[in-house]
């Protein structure tokens, strides 16, 4: 394999290992979790359906126990995916090409770039120690992301089929997630019933869309103009 072949797929490779540190650490993270959440504070360990990811973040869980090393566990996590994220939105927004759609391929990264410095934040800034100011980097951080994904669906818009109805789901997913996440922030928890849930299932499904166009979007050298 040539130096520049390597090169073209070194995002690939990232995506995997993003996604796959963020699983094995949030995992170990959420293992680690004594009990406690928003809807009970007593419930014990760690709850797929009733907690948040960003109560990982936390160096005290919701029962009151340490939890430092777990935060430490799922903010490195957290990183792996925002690496993640960002390879995956950059092996998309190859599939504008080098010579067809130039100013949306280079739109597709750079916003990605601006989502993922604002990702970063997310666990760095913990609701317990940070309160609302978590919330706005969330915030902050999807908008970008939202429209990245947008120009990364129509990039893909040629692509295999399996591929374009997973971008669809993903895409659709987020954008509902996002809404569901706007009603709770603004009118408050009742309209935050089952977020924490779906939170789980969006996240999988953006995972999943990530590893996919990573290894199946074709990567081009420079200049070499689509097939």
């Amino acid at each position: 394999m040539s130096a520049a072949s390597g090169v073209r797929r070194l995002p690939a490779v990232l995506v995997v290992l993003g996604v796959t540190a963020f699983v094995a650490l949030t995992g170990a993270s959420a293992a680690s979790y004594s009990g406690g959440s928003g809807a009970d504070p007593n419930a014990p360990g760690y709850s797929w359906v009733h907690n948040y990811w960003c109560d990982l973040y936390r160096d005290r869980a919701l029962d009151g126990a340490d939890h430092r090393t777990g935060a430490l566990l799922a903010q490195v996590g957290a990183l792996g995916a925002v690496l993640a994220i960002f390879c995956g939105f950059w092996c998309a927004g190859g599939a504008f090409g080098e010579r067809d759609l130039p100013r949306a391929r280079r739109a597709t990264r750079a916003l990605a770039a601006v989502a993922c410095l604002a990702l970063i934040a997310i666990p760095l800034t913990p609701a317990d120690r940070y309160g609302r100011l978590h919330f706005l980097v969330v915030g902050l951080a999807a908008g970008p992301a939202l429209v990245a994904f947008t120009l990364a669906a129509a990039a893909l818009a040629r692509a295999e089929r399996t591929l374009r109805l997973l971008t669809a789901v993903a895409y659709g997913a987020s954008l509902l997630h996002f809404g569901h996440y706007l009603a709770e922030l603004f009118g408050g928890p009742a309209w935050g019933a089952g977020i924490a849930a779906e939170q789980k299932l969006v996240t999988g499904l953006d995972l999943a869309w990530l590893l996919v166009v990573a290894l199946t979007t074709p990567r081009r050298a420079p200049g070499a103009s689509p097939s």
